[in-house]
This record gives structure tokens, sequence and C-alpha cells, in this order.
């Protein structure tokens, strides 16, 4: 039974309990507890979404995470000759994200310094809902002195509750779902070392808990083998689909280069030069032969190289990379952003495609505006 809470002390005695309740497995308990201080001492404004049936909860991305378990096997045992022995589930609650975000991060083994442990962490985003009537009470801004001692409450039974239900969550799952591989899970919440961000993105007392490997539900062998292959398809597409992007900048910046006017040509090789900076680059890292490779390339020669860039990254389809329709949509694509903007992209967070895009359009003019503006479809040959 608890007493009522006043003060910062029997706010601090509170936690303590219900901490030392969850870091041992009895999270029935420390429900009962935190609902029974809500019911004596907190706002209606709490009381009213603090009913939350376990049931109702959702991981978003467990598949994701039973996915990041395979790789993480494969990653490690490669590198360590033991597969992943450890999960540390972190739950990270920022301001800017509507839902509780799972951050992972797999170990091969343990040391008393986990920074000494080999370690693979993905960063996929995984969430926790159902939570976020709570949440919205959790992140309400700290009033002026008269309520400050009830605020003070209502946060610390609020992130209680909060890191109650997610363990609830997560041990719902590891049965009723299971996991590939038996191993310990570690459920803690992601407190910011900052000061300047202190309180921003925490929301509950740091309640590490272990699950045990016996508490993990093994999935049967054909749903792992679902999991791993649609988690292979995954990568693949994307491994496609960022060569098919590079293809598609390189070759928008090589005609882009050839829209400057004669006069404007000190501007045209600062461009060039990024241009030729690129494919060579690109020869570097796949160890191709880079003689004669720069912006001045006759186009044939120009996509040959294109062509033996795609086949020495070993995509699944090489023609698919290759296939003009990737730089003309990305043409007109920028096309409109450009009209929108007025042909000023600003100077936002860019990529270098986007870096090199914009000087052009803004450096080279309005000839280089209306060369770019009205291009006809890119064609290979």
């Amino acid at each position: 039974m608890l007493t009522p809470l006043s003060n910062d002390e029997e706010l601090r005695s509170c936690e303590r309990k219900v901490v030392s309740l969850i870091e041992n497995s009895d999270l029935l308990r420390a429900e009962s507890l935190v609902q029974e201080a809500i019911r004596q001492s907190a706002t209606n404004q709490l009381k009213i979404v603090s009913e939350i049936p376990v049931d109702t909860l959702r991981i978003e991305g467990w598949r994701e995470i039973c996915a990041d378990l395979l790789e993480a096997n494969k990653w490690l045992e490669q590198r360590t000759g033991h597969r992943a022995s450890r999960a540390i589930l972190s739950l990270v609650n920022r301001d800017l994200v509507e839902k509780l975000e799972v951050e992972r991060k797999f170990y091969a083994a343990f040391t008393r310094d986990e920074n000494a442990a080999p370690s693979l962490e993905m960063k996929r985003p995984v969430f926790v809902t159902g939570l976020e009537a709570l949440m919205a009470v959790q992140r309400m801004s700290w009033p002026r002195h008269p309520a400050e001692v009830q605020f003070k409450i209502d946060q610390l039974l609020c992130g209680l509750l909060l890191v109650i239900k997610v363990h609830q969550a997560i041990d719902h799952y590891l049965l009723a779902h299971g996991l590939p591989a038996r191993l310990g899970v570690v459920v803690e919440m992601d407190h910011v070392s900052w000061s300047m961000e202190a309180g921003v993105h925490d929301f509950g007392p740091q309640a590490r808990r272990l699950i045990g490997p016996l508490d993990v539900t093994l999935q049967p062998h054909d749903k792992v083998s679902e999991i791993l292959t649609e988690r292979q398809a995954e990568r693949s597409a994307n491994f496609q689909f960022e060569i098919n992007k590079a293809i598609a900048e390189l070759r928008e910046l090589y005609r882009l280069v050839r829209m400057f006017p004669f006069y404007r040509y000190k501007a045209r090789n600062k461009l060039a030069d990024q241009l030729t900076s690129q494919l060579k680059g690109w020869c570097q890292s796949q160890a191709l032969p880079d003689v004669g490779v720069d912006w001045r390339m006759r186009k044939p020669n120009f996509e040959r190289l294109l062509r033996q860039i795609v086949q020495a990254r070993r995509v699944p389809s090489v023609d698919g990379a290759l296939d003009v329709l990737h730089v003309n949509q990305l043409h007109e694509t920028w096309l409109r952003v450009a009209r929108e903007m007025d042909f000023d992209l600003g100077s936002r967070p860019m990529s270098l495609f986007e870096l090199n895009l914009a000087w052009a359009l803004k450096i080279g003019g309005p000839i280089v505006q209306d060369r770019w503006e009205h291009a006809k479809p890119y064609q290979a040959a």
C-alpha cells in the first residue's frame, strides 16, 4: 500500500519501489502499485488515459527485429565465430516522433564492459504503438510554480506506467510471436546524456531488465526462412534502387554540364570537375581503370563506363540500372521542384547531386535554366 504522494521524498520512494519490481520482472505488481498511486494522487487527465490493456499495444516492426537478429547472427559469426547472445532493446521517446521508438543492438558476447563486446546496431525504425494518449500527458510542458508538485506526480506516474507497458508489450511479443533464435534480451530506457537535452527524450526511470533466453519463444523453421527471404529480397531491391539512382544522377550531371554557355566556362569547369571526381571515384572504388575518364568523354565512352560500373557492383539487374527511365524520372521530379521554387533550390541539407544541381541552376543563370527545363528525354545511344 502506497501513501498519497505529496513531496519529493515520497516520489523518490515510490520510484525506487516500482523500479525494483520492474527489474525483478514483477510487472503485475509494479503496475498495481502505479495504478494505486494514480487513483490516490494523479489528476483526472492522467486517470482517464491510464487504463491500457496489454492486448491493445502493438510493436510495429517485430519482423524487422527478427530479421535484424538473423542478420546480426551472420555478421557476428563471420567476425567473431559466435552468434548473438544478447539483444539490447532501448526505448527512445523523441518529442518529434509520435510513437515510442525501439533501437536495437546485438552482442556476440558480454563482458563487464559492454562497449568492449562485439556488437551490431540496427538503424531501421521500430515503434511501440497504443500509448499515444499516455505519451501526450507525459510530454506536457512544465508549468509555473503553483502546479509544480502535482505536475511532478503526474510526470513520475505517467513515466513509470509507460515503462511498465513497454516491458509488458515486449514480453507479450517474445512469447506470442517469438524470435528466430533464443538469446537474452535487455530492455532499457535510452536516457539522454547531454544536459541541454535532459528531460526532452527521457520518459521514465532507467529500469534495466534482463529477459532470459528461456522466456523467448523459438519461431518455427519455415517462419524463420520466410523472414530471411523477405530481408534478402528487400536488401536486393534497395541495392538495385541505390545503383539506379546513382547512374541517373551521373547522367543528369553529364548533360547538365554541357548546357552552360561558352562564356560561363569557369563555372562550367567547376561543375565538370565535380563530375570528373565522381566518375574517378567510382572507378577507384570498383578497381576500374580511370585513364581518359573525365567529363569530356564522348557519350558512347561515358555509357560504356556506366555499364562497367554497374557490372562491377554486381547488381541484380544490369539493364534495369541502365534504363534511361530513371534519369528521365529524376529530371521530371527535380523540374517540378525547381519550377515551384523559381529555380532557386535554396541551401537546405542536400545530397551531393542536389548541391550540384542547385549550384548549376543558380550560377548558370537563365540560359542553363531554360536549356535544362526544356531538355529532351535522355537517350543512351
